[in-house]
């Protein structure tokens, strides 16, 4: 399954959200399983398969962080090797460190610690995103997936300081 052909898009990182906007509507107008009502059940069926298949590609595409993963898979990487688990083991680290931060500033309510770490957070985020955009441009596939997973992290940490 490549979401990239579905959408007729280029397989690269940077993609333009307006056409793919643009050709996911196109697609559900085909296959919306409403329009498949009047058909018998196999086909109802296929237009609601064809139409979740559709919807889970438009999500994936439209996420920066699901794209490179996708992106990654078509590629042929999709878990950890052992060429980067010792890289993500250090940056293991960091995330104790970072959720040992955050409990003792909720421990303290420190309203302002914990805006001061939700916006070094946010930096750490753009900065990988950036960093992730050149790695998938130049197909360094390795330093990819490690950037990948890292905002994934900071993805999820920046919910649990909002929480």
């Amino acid at each position: 399954m490549n979401y990239f052909v579905l959408f007729n898009l280029p397989e690269k990182f940077e993609i333009n959200l307006k056409k793919l906007t643009r050709n996911f509507y196109k697609l559900q107008k085909q296959f919306h399983p409403d329009l498949s009502m009047k058909n018998s059940k196999n086909i109802q069926t296929k237009f609601l398969n064809k139409s979740i298949y559709i919807n889970a590609g438009y999500k994936i595409l439209k996420n920066p962080i699901q794209r490179s993963e996708h992106l990654l898979s078509i590629n042929g990487i999709t878990t950890l090797s052992l060429k980067y688990k010792k890289r993500y083991n250090n940056f293991l680290k960091i995330q104790f460190f970072l959720y040992e931060q955050l409990d003792k500033i909720l421990k303290k309510k420190n309203e302002k610690k914990l805006n001061s770490l939700y916006k070094k957070i946010n930096n750490f985020e753009l900065d990988n995103m950036c960093k992730l955009k050149l790695y998938l441009n130049k197909k360094l596939w390795n330093i990819a997936i490690y950037t990948t997973l890292k905002l994934k992290f900071f993805e999820n940490f920046k919910k649990k300081i909002k929480c």
